[in-house]
């Protein structure tokens, strides 16, 4: 990715897209609940540090990504009347990332639901920031003025690099509470002993090979007669 197109074609896209975000009433009303949803969790977990999200939790969360799909349909029937509509440009392309979100969010519900394996990868991908993520690029893309090409899709990209970026700043400048602070602490204290005891145990075994390396050498001597 060279400078000419950084500058040229894609910056002046972000900004397109920004605008569409801010004038398009359609795109900031839909884009806007989940925007403050994904702030307040990151307050929430700022604040309670200790606290991991679970598998109801994960499960609500998936089936709300597939609602998602719901006002998409209905923006995308509403802009385009009928079948014949969709084929034209890109609209068809908007269609699918619809039936993308719908597809994912049914599965993330299904493997939430039957608690899959692995674990942290399904509650890494059903937490609030990155759902709530998904569902703001999803919509700006399939409702956004823009042509729907490469430079749209990397712009949309680059807005949700931002807004996670965002999300952890605000995580980070929320204080956690004094029972969190508490129990963090005794988890660093725990891993300082854990460290502590693993340095001294492979010193201890660096120890033990060296006495079995000269035991091992004398043993070698003795039955040469160098000694």
């Amino acid at each position: 990715m060279d400078a000419d197109y950084v500058y040229g074609v894609l910056a002046p896209r972000f900004r397109d897209l920004l605008q569409d975000v801010l004038h398009e009433p359609g795109i900031f009303w839909t884009i806007m609940p989940f925007m403050v949803a994904a702030l307040a969790m990151q307050v929430y977990f700022g604040r309670n540090r200790t606290e991991e999200i679970g598998w109801n939790s994960a499960f609500g969360n998936s089936v709300a990504f597939a609602f998602v799909s719901g006002s998409l349909l209905r923006y995308l029937f509403s802009t385009y009347e009928s079948w014949e509509a969709l084929n034209v440009g890109d609209a068809m392309l908007r269609l699918w990332i619809t039936v993308f979100v719908l597809l994912v969010g049914m599965l993330m519900a299904v493997a939430n639901l039957e608690h899959a394996r692995p674990k942290k990868f399904f509650m890494f991908l059903s937490q609030s920031s990155v759902i709530n993520g998904l569902a703001v690029m999803a919509i700006i893309l399939v409702q956004t003025t823009q042509v729907l090409d490469q430079a749209t899709i990397t712009a949309a990209a680059l807005f949700l690099l931002v807004f996670t970026g965002l999300q952890m700043l605000v995580k980070e400048a929320v204080r956690p509470s004094s029972e969190a602070e508490y129990v963090l602490r005794k988890q660093r204290e725990k891993e300082e002993e854990l460290r502590k005891l693993k340095i001294a145990t492979k010193k201890r075994l660096r120890t033990l090979r060296i006495k079995k390396c000269k035991h091992l050498w004398h043993n070698m001597q003795r039955r040469l007669g160098l000694r």
